[in-house]
């Protein structure tokens, strides 16, 4: 994925020297309190399970500025379980494309990383990440732009 964000950035004329590959929360716990005017996230924090994604929003809180902004596009649930079970029925439904283009063998393993994915120990709710963004002190939590399992979330220290 480096090559192709390095890629994708020079495209657009931006700045990749401080492009860094390293383990998001590795990467935070080296960083000053309050250092950061935002930070953005996609698709990293549903992949721990519940303990460690407090610990990293904790850290990110932490090296945010006051008035600072997360911006995080993941896998955070609606509360509603039938609405969730009918997003989640979508999402696998769609594996079946990969028989279109021969890898059949990417339905299995997308599918089990979605099951991981919805392992009470791992899958977070709206309410529950709201909740847990709150109790670290972010003043505002909000959502938008759902697409199934998929919302970005946003908060403000």
């Amino acid at each position: 994925m480096l090559p192709q964000a390095i890629e994708r950035l020079r495209q657009e004329g931006l700045d990749i020297s401080s492009l860094v590959l390293e383990e998001a929360i590795d990467f935070l716990k080296k960083q000053k309190s309050n250092s950061f005017d935002g930070l953005i996230s996609v698709w990293v924090i549903h992949n721990s399970i519940k303990e460690n994604q407090k610990f990293l929003l904790k850290e990110i809180y932490r090296v945010l500025k006051p008035g600072g902004v997360v911006v995080n596009g993941d896998k955070i649930v609606r509360d509603d379980l039938a609405l969730y079970n009918e997003d989640f029925d979508w999402q696998i439904r769609q594996f079946e494309l990969f028989k279109k283009i021969g890898k059949e063998d990417l339905i299995v393993s997308w599918k089990g990383h979605y099951e991981e994915d919805a392992d009470k120990k791992r899958k977070i709710t709206e309410q529950e990440y709201e909740k847990t963004l709150s109790d670290i002190g972010f003043s505002t939590v909000s959502f938008s732009d759902r697409n199934h399992l998929d919302v970005i979330g946003v908060a403000i220290k």
